[in-house]
């Protein structure tokens, strides 16, 4: 099955570019689908994991796609930009790119056989399309996890969450409430030993705590064990 390729292009400006770049990396083999706006990207990458391409004539949309979209882009986020395109240009605009969420940033003029390199790449970083456990037992009712679809609800409501507080999430929830160690999730969720692991790991659980305590009825705690690790629980009625 050939890799898939989404392309966001909402300038009408550079929709002629999008289409030639579309249909440039569809020869390149890949599968390739044009979308207008971030709605209906975030609808696409929901449905099945996609590399995305953001294509704009402003750095400032491109930035706020990438920040938009980095919550449901399971894969790479691949920004192409003029380099001195809207009121921030050259290394500024790079930056922010990246603090949005885009995983690689790129000016229009790139060879395509390059771009092409680069999504291959990528793909092989991610290594093979997970394939979702039937089910696994649910820590707390009320939780469903769908990991093909890159999707969790809390007592039927869509929880809003980046693909790194998602892979916390499941490496919680295939726990079934029992104590997750701080080494284990660090390497679950980032895929190895990082400098700062348990900073970045105390980071993400109080990011993901925050979505959790927003939903009610059923309540779901992400508890501390001082010292060992977290687990996902019923939160108890006050």
């Amino acid at each position: 099955m050939a890799d898939r390729i989404l392309i966001l292009g909402e300038q009408d400006g550079c929709a002629p570019t999008a289409g030639a770049l579309a249909d440039q990396l569809a020869q390149s083999g890949f599968a390739v689908e044009r979308v207008a706006d971030t709605r209906a990207a975030a609808e696409r990458l929901l449905a099945g994991p996609s590399a995305l391409v953001v294509r704009s004539d402003s750095v400032r949309q491109a930035t706020e796609a990438c920040a938009a979209l980095r919550w449901a882009a399971g894969l790479s986020i691949f920004a192409i930009v003029p380099q001195n395109a809207g009121p921030v240009g050259g290394a500024a605009s790079v930056t922010g790119l990246f603090d949005a969420g885009a995983d690689c940033v790129l000016t229009p003029d790139v060879d395509r056989r390059e771009l092409a390199a680069r999504l291959r790449a990528s793909f092989r970083l991610a290594g093979p399309p997970q394939v979702a456990e039937q089910s696994f037992a649910q820590p707390v009712a009320g939780l469903e996890v769908d990991e093909r679809r890159h999707r969790v609800t809390v007592g039927g409501r869509q929880l809003s969450l980046t693909p790194t507080e998602f892979r916390l999430l499941v490496a919680l929830a295939r726990r079934s409430g029992r104590i997750a160690r701080h080494e284990e999730l660090i390497r679950e969720v980032w895929g190895k030993d990082i400098p700062d692991g348990a900073k970045d790991l105390r980071l993400y659980v109080s990011y993901l705590r925050q979505k959790l305590d927003e939903v009610e009825d059923p309540a779901i705690a992400l508890v501390n064990q001082r010292g060992v690790g977290y687990r996902l629980a019923e939160a108890v009625a006050s």
